[in-house]
Parts: C-alpha cells; sequence; structure tokens
C-alpha cells in the first residue's frame, strides 16, 4: 500500500462534497496524500504521467493518464468532475477482463483513489502517450492517442481521445489488438466514479434505446438537468448505474455490467458501460463511446453508417442525428469527421460544420 491510497474500505470512507480549494485528504488518507493537498490546494496531481487536452471548453480539459485513466473539468464548475474531485487523473478509465484476469490504470500511483472494490487487477504497461495534436474544430479534433499492453496476454490496447471545442462530450475510441496465435474473448468497461456539479451524491439514467447510462442531478433526469452520461457508438453493450463501490465491484467480478439502474436513489454513484467479444489472432476489435457532460441534460446521439466502397466516384454517407431527450429548445450542432478503419483522402473527404 503506497503513501497516496486509502487506508479503509470504500464502503467505510467519508465523502463530502468539497469547494474550490478543499483537500482531497480526509482521516482515512495518509501523510503521502496530505502532502499533496499542501502543495497544491486546488488539484492533487498524481505520480502517473497524463496528457491535458486544453481548451476554452466547456470542457476545459480533459486529462488522459498514460495508463489509460481519466479526468474532465467543465467550465461551470469550481471541481473536477469525477472523484477524486481533486486529483489528476482521477477513478475513472477503461478497464478489461482477459484470461480470467483484470487489467486497469494504476490507481495506486494516483493523487488519492477509492477503487478497493476492483480487488485484484494488473496495472496496464503503458507503451507510448502521444502530444495533443489537432485544432479542436469538427474536421480537426483535438486528439490523444495512448498505448498500452495487457501484461503478457499478448493485447495491445491502442486508446485515441478526440474533443471538439464546443462540445459537451469527448470521445474515446478503444482499439484491441491480439498479437497472439490464437483468438481472445475479452470484456472491455468504460466507468467512472460521478461527482456531479460539484457534489458526489446524485441520481442516475438510463436510455433504454441506445443503452446509455449516467449520473443526473435529478431522478430519471426527469426533468432534464445537469448530466454524466457514457454513450455508445459502437452497440451491443451493457450498462450499469449504482453505487461507486458497486461500479468496482462489478468490475472486479469479471463480469458483464447488469443493464440496471438504481435511478431513482439519492447515492454515491458512479456508472458505465461494457462489452463483451472475441479479438481474434492477429486481429483488432475497436468499440467506441462518447463521454457526455452537459447543464441542460440534453444530448445528440450520432448513428454510425456503413458504405461499399466502389472502384470510381464518390457514395455518400448518410448519419443520424437523434436529440435525447427532446428539446423545445433550439439546439445547434457541429460535427466533423476523423479517420477510423476509414482514412482521408484515400478513403473519404473531410467535411465538418
Amino acid at each position: 500500500m503506497g503513501l497516496d491510497t486509502y487506508t479503509r474500505s470504500e464502503q467505510d470512507r467519508s465523502r463530502l462534497p468539497m469547494g474550490k480549494g478543499a483537500t482531497l485528504c480526509r482521516k482515512a488518507v495518509l501523510l503521502g496524500c496530505l502532502i499533496a493537498s499542501l502543495a497544491s490546494p486546488s488539484t492533487a496531481v498524481a505520480a502517473t504521467p497524463f496528457a491535458d487536452i486544453s481548451s476554452a471548453g466547456p470542457l476545459t480539459h480533459v486529462y488522459i493518464g498514460n495508463e489509460l485513466s481519466c479526468q474532465v473539468a467543465h467550465v461551470g464548475d469550481a471541481v473536477l468532475e469525477l472523484f477524486p474531485s481533486s486529483v489528476i487523473p482521477g477513478d475513472c478509465g477503461s478497464f478489461l477482463v482477459a484470461g480470467n484476469a483484470l487489467f486497469a490504470p494504476d490507481f495506486a500511483n494516483h493523487g488519492g483513489t477509492a477503487t478497493a472494490g476492483l480487488g485484484a487487477y494488473t496495472p496496464f504497461t503503458p507503451v507510448s502517450q502521444s502530444a495533443v495534436t489537432g485544432s479542436g474544430t469538427p474536421a480537426d479534433p483535438f486528439m490523444v492517442v495512448t498505448v498500452v499492453d495487457a501484461g503478457t496476454t499478448g493485447l495491445r490496447i491502442t486508446e485515441t481521445d478526440s474533443y471538439v471545442v464546443g462540445q459537451g462530450a469527448y470521445r474515446t475510441d478503444v482499439a484491441i489488438l491480439n498479437t497472439g496465435a490464437a483468438a481472445q474473448d475479452v470484456l472491455l468497461y468504460r466507468a467512472g466514479d460521478c461527482f456531479l456539479q460539484g457534489s458526489d451524491i446524485g441520481f442516475g439514467f438510463v436510455d433504454v434505446a441506445n443503452k446509455s447510462v449516467g449520473c443526473s442531478a435529478n431522478a430519471n433526469n426527469s426533468p432534464p438537468g445537469r448530466i454524466e452520461e457514457w454513450v455508445p457508438i459502437t452497440g451491443a453493450n451493457n450498462y450499469y448505474e449504482a453505487n461507486y463501490a458497486e461500479v468496482w465491484a462489478q468490475i472486479g467480478s469479471h463480469t458483464a455490467f447488469p443493464d440496471t439502474c438504481r435511478c431513482t436513489e439519492f447515492i454515491d454513484n458512479g456508472a458505465g458501460i461494457s462489452w463483451s467479444f472475441s479479438v481474434p489472432a492477429g486481429g483488432s476489435i475497436t468499440r467506441s463511446h462518447l463521454t457526455v457532460f452537459s447543464p441542460l441534460g440534453i444530448d445528440v446521439l450520432i448513428d454510425d453508417a456503413t458504405v461499399t466502397e466502389g472502384n470510381s466516384g464518390t457514395v455518400n454517407a448518410t448519419f443520424t442525428a437523434t436529440l435525447s431527450p427532446a428539446s423545445g429548445q433550439t439546439v445547434s450542432v457541429g460535427f466533423g469527421t476523423s479517420d477510423g478503419t476509414a482514412t482521408r483522402p484515400a478513403d473519404y473527404l473531410a467535411n465538418g460544420g
């Protein structure tokens, strides 16, 4: 146990909302955290290296650890959006189960954590992390590419996080490459411990149509209000909203999220989505989603589109945008293109607006 970890169980910790300048440290925290808090009254920076997508916002900072952890700052809040609300990166990120082993960010080397419910896990092995690229426009979003290995499984994860200035969400694409000689069944999670609008306690909500899930200021996000939401771009996912310790324990059990939500309970909550799939030998599988931080409780969902590329001319790809929930207000939407399995300019013409 390092100096920057909690000495009591998650279920027993005391967690209260913190204002700007408050420290992370409580009675359950060792001296190392106290020192970090004294050195920086507003944030405790982890020993974990990270990239910072910094912009005018509304997501003014999207922090990505070199071991696939994350943290977010919103222009409307004095503290960060994931617990611990004064630690960069926070209790948030990508998790992978392969070969009956759990791989996760190296939370023990953060400036504080409350992820004991994960149980035994192996930290991802950092391979590389790019500088922030792009200009933050729809056609050229800010982007960070982080590469890690999952122990000795032969699985390499390339996570691409991107953000367009003016949007209330950032995008995460997680590509898993299997360098081994046999197919491997995996379980991928994206999850976090919510600290919504300066509060560690809130409600939950689910959009059953696309199986997105989140933490909300109001039960079932009704009426629409402030939210943090995990919205799948790649379907066939499962979801979960519950007490934060229950979310970590579910990941620690190496089982898919159970498609449940304690939506009407005012609790210290977390949430996330998961996918179960097989990665063929020598192959790569990508799963994508948006992490939404909306003060209005409204987001825009864009469906994927698939077209068959011909040998001449052009073929239009039509993407359907859906406002969830419906709004009586006028809503403007920016859009842009970025490379996935298709790359520009060989496969498509870049567009944005």
